[in-house]
């Protein structure tokens, strides 16, 4: 008599470098039994990125190589890594997984599962095409990206934005299975809660002394769209500026330039506080008032995910990409031009002269984030291997 049951099937998941809200998602993932899991990363860090991380799992590994940056580019980072040649021709994967299409690592897996005729599944967050520089090239890349698209058995996508992009492009959405950017939403609401109660000595701890908190968490750099930000808190109505901060968390090559800024629109207010991470920035978000991001570039935004998770009503731009699944326009925040700086400057102003309000979009906020937790991406990476016919 024979058995129908399925043989516990072995997948390759491959990405850039770890981050401090995948990680324990990729470690649960790891340690489960239905699925032997092995996780490549392209490299420890980037210049731009402040965490430090410990990957000590027997199934997760740094893979050698080079990592370059295109001239111009604040976002993209390709990588080089031969090894994963070596890997794939090793080990008699069930399916390979890659986190996105344009790293040449990821290029080079594609290529080597599609040879051994193992299905490749795309993790990726890209909504929108990207420009090139020359019709040409342009043209090309899009013909390759359609074709690399078309050949990947499945995606696991970030959010439905994302699912939309696949749909424009002609990819069934029986093949887009959720596998969210997302944080550990529990632990930032629990965290959250604590710093509420002690905001007094937090505010102490980090020099803030003023009535209301306007929270900015991301790199310090144009495409964050951050003199913007400083423009729309200069224009808030007098009384309401001298008692409100604009505390600005993390680094980057444009900290001095808006550093400068502040100082040249006097602004005593504005805060910089570098790299945050842990209870330390779940405090922040736990005693700030509004969350706001203006990226012009985001394919989708984990700090909205935490900012959310905290209970903070949102001010988003148009360009983040977690907009469209965590953002309900006017109920717990708004959607906005990221250039408008008026725009911007009355619906700050809108939110922290009602404090009802504001406490209703927060709350709101809560509740919708609390269906993107781990236990979705979970969800998703199964799903995707049951539609493979793997589990």
């Amino acid at each position: 008599m024979h058995s129908n049951k399925k043989k516990c099937p072995k997948v390759a998941f491959i990405l850039n470098i770890p981050t401090s809200y995948v990680l324990p998602l990729l470690v649960r993932l790891c340690n489960d039994q239905r699925w032997n899991l092995h996780v490549y990363f392209c490299g420890v860090s980037h210049a731009d990125r402040f965490w430090n991380l410990n990957i000590d799992h027997p199934q997760m590994h740094v893979l050698s190589g080079i990592a370059t940056r295109p001239r111009g580019s604040q976002w993209f980072t390709n990588h080089f890594n031969l090894g994963i040649a070596r890997e794939i021709l090793k080990h008699n994967f069930d399916v390979v997984v890659v986190g996105g299409y344009a790293v040449f690592t990821f290029q080079i897996a594609m290529a080597l599962a599609k040879i051994k005729k193992v299905p490749y599944v795309i993790n990726t967050e890209t909504h929108t095409h990207t420009s090139s520089k020359g019709w040409i090239l342009h043209k090309l890349k899009q013909r390759i990206r359609y074709k690399i698209c078309h050949g990947a058995a499945a995606f696991l996508v970030t959010g439905s934005r994302v699912s939309n992009y696949l749909g424009f492009l002609g990819i069934p959405e029986a093949r887009h299975f959720v596998f969210p950017n997302t944080c550990d939403v529990k632990w930032f609401a629990k965290q959250s809660e604590k710093a509420r109660r002690e905001a007094d000595a937090i505010r102490k701890k980090f020099s803030i002394d003023t009535q209301y908190i306007i929270l900015c968490v991301g790199r310090l750099v144009k495409v964050k769209n951050l003199n913007t930000l400083i423009d729309a808190f200069s224009l808030l109505p007098t009384g309401l500026l001298e008692k409100t901060s604009l505390v600005f968390v993390g680094e980057g090559s444009d900290r001095h330039e808006l550093e400068e800024k502040k100082e040249v629109l006097k602004l005593r207010n504005v805060k910089f506080l570098g790299h945050q991470e842990g209870t330390n920035l779940a405090s922040l978000y736990g005693i700030a008032n509004i969350f706001v991001l203006l990226s012009t570039f985001e394919p989708w935004g984990v700090v909205v995910n935490e900012a959310a998770a905290c209970g903070l009503p949102l001010i988003l731009s148009r360009d983040v990409g977690a907009a469209d699944d965590l953002l309900e326009d006017g109920r717990n925040g708004f959607l906005v031009d990221p250039l408008e700086q008026t725009q911007v400057s009355k619906h700050i102003a809108y939110i922290l002269s009602d404090e009802m309000l504001a406490k209703k979009m927060g709350e709101r906020s809560h509740r919708i984030v609390e269906d993107w937790t781990y236990k979705r991406c979970y969800d998703g990476f199964e799903q995707m291997l049951r539609y493979l016919g793997k589990l």
